[in-house]
C-alpha cells in the first residue's frame, strides 16, 4: 500500500506528501505545480487550519518542490510555517 493510501504521520506530513506527489509525478502535461500546491492547501483547510501564506509564498513553494530543491521535510516545514488553527 502506498503512503498516499495509508499515510502515517500528522496533517502537515500528509499535506507535504500530497503536494510533492502531485507536483513531481507529472500527472498532466501542464498544471502539476498548481494542482499539487492547491491540493495540499485544500487538505489543510479541510482539516481546520487557516493559511497565512500569500500568493508569492505559494508560488515559491511550488517551484521549490517541482525543481527538487525541497524534499518532504522542507515541504512539511513550509506547511507548519504557513498554517495554524488560530483564528
Amino acid at each position: 500500500m502506498s503512503q498516499l493510501q495509508h499515510p502515517a504521520g500528522d496533517t502537515f506530513s500528509k499535506a507535504a506528501l500530497i503536494a510533492k506527489s502531485l507536483i513531481t509525478e507529472s500527472h498532466f502535461q501542464e498544471g502539476n505545480k498548481l494542482l499539487g500546491i492547491i491540493a495540499g492547501i485544500v487538505f489543510m483547510l479541510n482539516n481546520g487550519f487557516n493559511i497565512s501564506a500569500d500568493n508569492d509564498d505559494v508560488y515559491e513553494a511550488a517551484i521549490k518542490i517541482s525543481t527538487g530543491i525541497w524534499e518532504e521535510e522542507q515541504i512539511e516545514s513550509w506547511f507548519k510555517e504557513h498554517f495554524s488553527t488560530d483564528i
